[in-house]
């Protein structure tokens, strides 16, 4: 992902410009007159960086407190594009984001885990349920490693233990304890089961259950939302640009973010997404009109849904002649939560370069050199160019 820092007014006419390369960041710096036409007006400096975020250095951090320092006047870190989303007046009244929990995030990417996710969900339709009994949970299809799945969950919280005391002669839990150190008091006490016996002498079992954290994430897959925001944070969007769970009519829009000055909408479906959900999302898309749209499944996007997803694209674009934005009416698809990182930076990627290009385009006409070439070497993103 590529962050750019931008000081430049539209209305300025560049005289000159000069290209540097700092560690993996590009530095511009550009002599402008402020009012174009206007040969007396005075010449200003302005400058932009180009930078990696992911790998953002101590080099380029000091590069960046130097250059505020050295334009004080003429420097600020602001969005490449000028225009504003398609939705900027409305959303003025959503209502961001928060910032996920630490226990929030650990515990949902547990969850992006199938396995862990199957285990966690059978305990949530059970209730209580005894550790050794946690294979019976599933079928025969459902084939997991249990113990590493179990401990998995017990450790981000999403699952809690206790010790109960079953009674050895009618088989019937007698008590629920917290740990061995409350049993040895029990015993020390005299304490004893309805059956006569020591309750050091009943079977001892691990029962679990899914914690009120678990079901807050199980719940309406909420688990996905957490791992999403997380996502975008770590990329860079500010949290006050993300947007969940917001209602426009009676449809509920599961994420929108703004990335670059492009409004995106995401769509999350745990599970396979097929032809019904393609005819919900497809309806939402066209409500809110954004600059591009993401579907994002844990499973699959059926081969119905994506028929569906190419004939609407075909429709619109014989009914405006070819001049629909395809990376409007088709959404970009992201299949299972193993590669959503990747999958994000390359959507981050393109839409960046695609701004960074017109942007140094407008300066690099007075040097001797193409902007997408060095776009292309920095992201290694061909797709840029077709734009």
């Amino acid at each position: 992902m590529y962050s750019t820092s931008l000081a430049m007014t539209s209305s300025a006419s560049t005289l000159r410009s000069e290209v540097y390369t700092k560690g993996s960041a590009l530095l511009g710096v550009s002599i402008t007159a402020e009012s174009a036409g206007i040969p007396e007006a005075p010449a200003s400096a302005r400058l932009f960086i180009l930078y990696d975020a992911s790998q953002n250095s101590d080099e380029v951090k000091q590069l960046l407190k130097d250059c505020q320092e050295i334009f004080p006047g003429n420097f600020s870190e602001i969005r490449i594009r000028t225009n504003p989303p398609r939705l900027a007046n409305d959303l003025d009244d959503l209502i961001a984001a928060e910032v996920p929990s630490a226990e929030e995030v650990a515990a949902s990417y547990v969850l992006a885990q199938p396995e862990a996710k199957l285990l966690a969900r059978a305990v949530k339709s059970t209730g209580d349920v005894l550790s050794n009994a946690l294979p019976g949970l599933l079928s025969k299809q459902e084939k997991i490693d249990v113990q590493a799945a179990r401990e998995a969950l017990l450790e981000s919280g999403v699952l809690q233990s206790e010790m109960v005391v079953m009674c050895r002669k009618t088989g019937s839990l007698v008590n629920r304890i917290p740990d061995s150190d409350v049993l040895d008091k029990l015993t020390k006490l005299q304490v004893r089961c309805s059956c006569g016996e020591s309750m050091d002498n009943e079977d001892i079992e691990e029962a679990l259950r899914v914690s009120p954290l678990g079901y807050k994430l199980l719940d309406k897959s909420q688990w996905m939302n957490v791992v999403l925001v997380n996502e975008l944070l770590l990329l860079g969007i500010p949290i006050a640009e993300i947007f969940i769970e917001q209602q426009f009519g009676g449809d509920e829009v599961d994420c929108l973010a703004i990335i670059s000055g492009d409004l995106v909408l995401f769509e999350l479906k745990d599970g396979e997404f097929n032809l019904g959900h393609a005819y919900s999302f497809n309806a939402k898309n066209g409500l809110l009109n954004p600059d591009v749209s993401v579907v994002i499944t844990t499973n699959r996007v059926g081969n119905d849904a994506k028929e569906h997803f190419e004939r609407t694209r075909k429709a619109l674009e014989s009914s405006r002649r070819g001049r629909v934005r395809t990376d409007n009416t088709t959404p970009i698809l992201m299949e299972g939560m193993e590669e959503l990182r990747a999958d994000l930076e390359k959507l981050m990627n393109r839409l960046v370069a695609r701004d960074a290009r017109r942007l140094l385009q407008n300066i690099l006409d007075t040097v001797a050199f193409r902007a997408m070439p060095v776009i292309m070497n920095m992201t290694g993103d061909q797709s840029a160019d077709e734009e």
